[in-house]
């Protein structure tokens, strides 16, 4: 009988027990200890170094002892071998953190600790993160590594291990193997295996290698060095509820129609580009699409993830990570639904090597035929751009931070709970929320995040009034009454997908025809003041000053509230409510410059003030209207 801590029952006679402690020691699943290992807490500390940010974060004492106190509890935790091994570059770091620690003891050391990521260039920041750069990677050096596996194989010779000495250890060797690109549950099989029966992974998975307790453990310690191994690696990703045409190339990713693709996968069919690698996916009965309407598909939308040469370990994940940058860009951008994934096929060098298949519930989504398309159509928009960018370098750090802040963040509003209204509670996470996002992409822009801010609301009042603007014309174009016909010609007009006039353009053109079919006399008044500032720079010029005011108060309102929500102060629903729309503004303006800045490789302060432009001429003189004719007309 086999199990996964014993391994085996019928032990050869003599074998000596030490052998067997070391065999279920590398278990990892009767318990966690609450140790970190030194991996965990480093990169814990440069996490902080690089995206903690605000009054609670480096300056408050308290977070500065609880990162000290893991560090210094996975210290002591080491064995003594790699203790020893790691004796100065663990001192390097613990000094540097230390120094930092110390920082806020005088004036000059509390506005150190004060800068905001990005901007933190002081040798009190720069010296903790080369220090902990250089252990890390001493951490995962071949000699460290061994070091490690030399006190495991140690504590395990121990006749007692009444305080669990070896799980730390243990935990720390899986690290360790995790971070050099292995899969660590993969190799520490292969290394019970080898202990346990003497065969190594190129031997017959049920062979009894008669070896000495001291050669299968050399044997065993060699398994552990072993480097990853660079191959070409491609993974599949089978979604349900996605809608695309045909396919559309973002990169390396490469986004298809299901319905399409996998019947033609079948030999004799027509051919297409990696018509090979799904056949073999097709032949062994993954990622089916049926050809009766009776049955369900396993998926909706394929996509094709190229790794490159990389790698074998956490390649579906890092597949899967890529795919969700793009998606979560292009539903926030377009406020459509996220197909829910179903099926994962690895292949390595064209030959399927592993796959996963997740439970799917009966989602609402797949009913959600508009909200299907618009994603769809966003996907064709937004997603060869950012796709072919981020084929050559990942998204940055910040960047990233700041778009999974946005998609928690944009969670409560979207489509998937269209039924659901966001309640109070989920407004009040999201300010926080929304505020972290606009702090990341200040990191990313290395400006500190107070000018970020000052650069978004200048821009606030003209943003207002296109989202006014927007915002009379549909209620101009609500019900339909006497003027039936004429509602639906400008909704053609509106909406037309092959009209190439700008919005505001249409608007000013047909003013009088929107102003006719008004029936909200109580907004009446509103709605004429707007649709006429398009195209009267006097009207214009005036609501942007009502705005201007509207801003000043409003952005005072949202920093308290922000803080009230984070500190847990007191404030109200309808206060809450009444900042909730300028703390999204913020966000959701702050991530698309900043995609806009990854993308295109300008600066984001450029992108900023190009924009800021538009409106100063708007208030110079140039009616809306004008503006955007003559952007039309530019090729």
């Amino acid at each position: 009988m086999m199990i996964d801590y014993n391994v085996r029952d019928d032990w050869p006679p003599g074998e000596p027990r030490w052998m067997k402690s070391l065999v279920s020691s590398l278990y990892r699943r009767h318990g966690a200890t609450t140790v970190l290992p030194l991996t965990t807490s480093v990169t814990a500390i440069l996490d902080w170094v690089s995206l903690a940010s605000g009054e609670d974060a480096w300056r408050k004492a308290a977070n500065r002892k609880s990162l000290r106190s893991d560090l210094d509890q996975s210290v002591v935790a080491l064995g003594p071998n790699i203790r020893a091994h790691l004796a100065r570059p663990i001192a390097l770091f613990q000094s540097a953190f230390f120094s930092l620690d110390l920082s806020k003891k005088d004036a000059a050391g509390s506005i150190i600790l004060a800068q905001a990521p990005g901007m933190r260039t002081d040798a009190a920041w720069t010296d903790v993160e080369a220090s902990g750069r250089a252990l890390l990677a001493a951490l995962i050096a071949d000699d460290t590594v061994a070091q490690c596996w030399g006190d495991l194989v140690e504590v395990a010779r121990k006749t007692t291990l009444v305080h669990r000495e070896y799980r730390p250890i243990a935990d720390l060797l899986y690290d360790q193997l995790r971070l050099r690109r292995l899969d660590p549950e993969s190799v520490l099989s292969s290394v019970k295996e080898m202990l346990a029966y003497g065969r190594g992974p190129s031997d017959e998975p049920w062979a009894k290698i008669s070896l000495p307790a001291e050669e299968r453990l050399t044997r065993a310690g060699a398994i552990v060095l072993e480097p990853a191994e660079d191959e070409p690696v491609v993974v599949w990703l089978g979604y349900l509820g996605g809608r695309i045409d045909f396919s559309v190339q973002a990169g390396n990713v490469t986004f298809m129609q299901a319905a399409w693709f996998v019947p033609n996968a079948q030999p004799g069919r027509q051919d297409f580009k990696h018509k090979a690698e799904l056949s073999k996916i097709v032949e062994m009965g993954l990622l089916r699409f049926p050809e009766s309407i009776e049955e369900q598909p396993d998926a909706d939308l394929l996509v094709r993830v190229d790794l490159g040469r990389t790698s074998l370990a956490g390649a579906a994940l890092r597949a899967e990570n890529i795919v969700s940058a793009l998606l979560n860009a292009v539903i926030h951008w377009s406020n459509g639904v996220r197909p829910e994934l179903a099926q994962t096929v690895v292949l390595r060098g064209g030959e399927v090597a592993g796959m996963s298949m997740q439970a799917t519930g009966s989602a609402p989504i797949a009913d959600d035929y508009y909200g299907l398309n618009i994603t769809a159509e966003a996907i064709r928009s937004f997603a060869p751009d950012l796709g072919n960018a981020l084929s050559t370098v990942p998204l940055p750090m910040y960047l990233s931070a700041a778009l999974e802040a946005q998609t928690a963040a944009d969670l409560p509003y979207s489509r998937e709970r269209l039924l659901q209204p966001a309640r109070d509670a989920d407004v009040r996470a999201a300010i926080p929320l929304e505020d972290r996002v606009v702090q990341h992409i200040a990191a990313h822009a290395a400006l500190p995040p107070a000018d970020l801010f000052a650069l978004l609301l200048r821009r606030w009042p003209a943003s207002r009034w296109e989202s006014d603007v927007d915002r009379a014309v549909r209620w101009c174009l609500l019900g339909s009454g006497p003027q039936a016909d004429k509602v639906r010609e400008l909704q053609r007009k509106l909406y037309s997908t092959s009209s190439k006039a700008p919005w505001l353009v249409f608007v000013a053109d047909n003013e009088a025809d929107l102003l006719n079919v008004c029936r909200i006399e109580s907004e009446r008044a509103w709605i004429t003041r707007l649709i006429r500032s398009v195209s009267d720079p006097t009207s214009y010029a005036q609501l942007i000053h009502d705005y201007e005011l509207e801003r000043d108060v409003l952005a005072d309102r949202r920093t308290r509230v922000r803080n009230a929500l984070v500190h847990g102060n007191p404030v109200g629903t309808h206060v809450v409510d009444s900042v909730s729309s300028m703390a999204s503004y913020l966000s959701r303006y702050a991530l698309r410059v900043g995609l806009d800045s990854f993308v295109t490789g300008q600066d984001l302060p450029i992108i900023l003030d190009r924009e800021l432009q538009e409106s100063a001429s708007l208030l110079a003189g140039t009616s809306a209207a004008d503006l955007w004719r003559a952007k039309a007309a530019t090729p």
